[in-house]
């Protein structure tokens, strides 16, 4: 048994689908049916990090608006019609700029993490659900300004963003939360990610990810980081204290 799942309401046959393709990306399962979110295999990436979708199965049977377990939320999808899905997942990359190359013209730097969409009818074949609001959770990045965020989509989906498409005209929700609304540019196999056109207003960076200390018996400590952005440092230094209000330099 791969993940236990309790349920306080009945979940609809577009839901269910949804589900299952969730777990399939998640723990490398091959669906037998309607296994329709394929951008979690390697030759399309490995996008199989907080796959959700969105999907129809008949007018009473739908779900058009979804999160799951990441910061991406899609709603409002303009031409869903019977059968039609919109999933999507990325590849685990740090959300963080610092040293991220291929930036399109007026992005100044653009995060790692890539999402890739599937978008395709009950039997896999690509389809158009018109366009959606993509809502994105920044709670983590409180100096996020709306005017520097661009959405960059790479239609090709081959990870070259250089060329890609830039969209502007992000709102601010309020708690974190910036919407780009009445997006068309995604479809079947594309992927997209987040930038900004100003570094030193809007950065998105990722200061620490990961931080461990391990002590020895001869006295020494060993410690080690990871960063995802070290834009404007110049080195790091550990303190040490024995009443967390006095420091010095370990």
């Amino acid at each position: 048994m791969s993940e236990l799942i309790l349920m306080n309401v009945r979940l609809g046959e577009a839901q269910r689908v949804i589900v299952d393709n969730y777990l399939s990306a998640k723990y490398g399962l091959l669906l037998e049916q309607r296994d329709l979110y394929t951008m979690d295999d390697p030759g399309n990436g490995n996008h199989d990090h907080d796959v959700a979708g969105i999907g129809r199965i008949n007018a009473t049977d739908l779900h058009d608006n979804s999160r799951g377990t990441g910061i991406i939320q899609v709603s409002n999808p303009t031409d869903l019609d019977d059968g039609e899905f919109l999933f999507w997942g990325h590849d685990g990359g740090i959300l963080g700029t610092f040293g991220v190359p291929d930036l399109p013209t007026g992005v100044e730097g653009r995060w790692l993490r890539t999402w890739c969409v599937s978008e395709v009818d009950l039997a896999g074949a690509p389809v158009d659900v018109g366009a959606v609001d993509i809502t994105l959770d920044l709670v983590g990045f409180p100096d996020t300004q709306a005017e520097h965020l661009r959405l960059i989509v790479d239609p090709a989906g081959n990870g070259n963003f250089a060329n890609a498409n830039v969209l502007d005209g992000a709102m601010d929700l309020g708690n974190g939360l910036f919407q780009f609304q009445g997006v068309t540019a995604l479809s079947h196999g594309s992927r997209f990610t987040l930038g900004t056109s100003n570094l030193a207003v809007t950065p998105l960076p990722v200061s620490l990810v990961a931080f461990t200390a391990q002590a020895h018996a001869a006295g020494p400590v060993t410690t080690q980081w990871t960063t995802a952005s070290e834009r404007n440092s110049a080195f790091f230094e550990v303190q040490r204290s024995a009443d967390l209000a006095s420091w010095e330099a370990a």
